[in-house]
């Protein structure tokens, strides 16, 4: 059974990640494309069909069939309205199986760029930027969990006490936003090289199953990561930022003494 607003059009002016947020499957028809709904998502669907030369009215058309046939219990987050869920959904879903990639991927890496890197020199490149890119990753995951989660919990509880604006040792909560979207837009850049490298991840028929499994390692990483970043990008920053702008103009407005 549909959901009432399956058969809503798809509002064309709104920016992609506006329209992951509110049914975040439509990932599936930007990722078929590649286009770029995280760190690309403030784009709309014609800035960014312009971009690739693809039709826009035809991913209006793949969007609407989508919306039509989807899962009615997908999870709309941009109706999400409180902090904690969205903060408690991207550590079990997106950090803590991040570990376990992380040494999946780099062990298989390392192993099919030394035994095929003489006939496919491409892989030891794929090897450096995937270290690059948990370089990146690691340090950004730890930032989020001991530093701007924290704060944004601290947010909701002042705002739940009716107390004022938390004094924040980096001033506001927007500081360390900024530099984790930074951080997000360099990661996509990276994933952008390892599809590039990797030519769409499709292995050469000749791969071994370890060659095969980084590949497709490599491109489910891929996929989960995009997800991760629009969720905070889009959802959990907008809602940081709206409850911290609130939380600031209460205290502005509370009489002294």
């Amino acid at each position: 059974m549909l959901d009432s607003g399956s058969n809503s059009e798809v509002d064309m002016e709104k920016t992609i990640g506006e329209l992951v947020a509110e049914k975040p499957g439509r990932s599936r028809v930007f990722e078929q494309y590649r286009i770029d709904y995280c760190c690309g998502g403030h784009l709309t669907i014609d800035q960014a069909c312009a971009k690739k030369k693809v039709d826009p009215a035809e991913i209006k058309e793949r969007l609407t069939d989508y919306d039509k046939q989807r899962d009615t219990q997908e999870k709309d987050w941009s109706r999400e309205t409180e902090l904690s869920p969205v903060i408690d959904h991207i550590l079990k879903v997106y950090h803590e199986p991040m570990a376990a990639d992380f040494e999946r991927l780099s062990f298989l890496s390392q192993k099919v760029a030394r035994v095929h890197g003489d006939a496919h020199p491409e892989l030891l490149e794929v090897e450096s930027v995937w270290n690059q890119l948990r370089a990146e990753l690691e340090p950004n995951l730890m930032k989020e969990e001991r530093v701007l989660f924290p704060m944004m919990r601290e947010l909701v509880a002042s705002a739940r006490d009716q107390g004022n604006l938390p004094a924040f040792h980096c001033g506001t909560v927007q500081n360390p936003m900024r530099q984790m979207e930074h951080e997000h837009e360099e990661a996509g850049a990276m994933l952008a090289r390892l599809r590039e490298l990797t030519g769409g991840y499709v292995p050469p028929l000749s791969a071994c199953n370890s060659y095969r499994a980084l590949f497709e390692g490599l491109q489910n990483f891929e996929s989960e990561l995009h997800k991760h970043i629009h969720l905070e990008n889009y959802v959990l920053h907008p809602l940081a930022r709206k409850i911290e702008a609130s939380l600031s103009a209460s205290t502005a407005s509370a009489p002294v003494g």
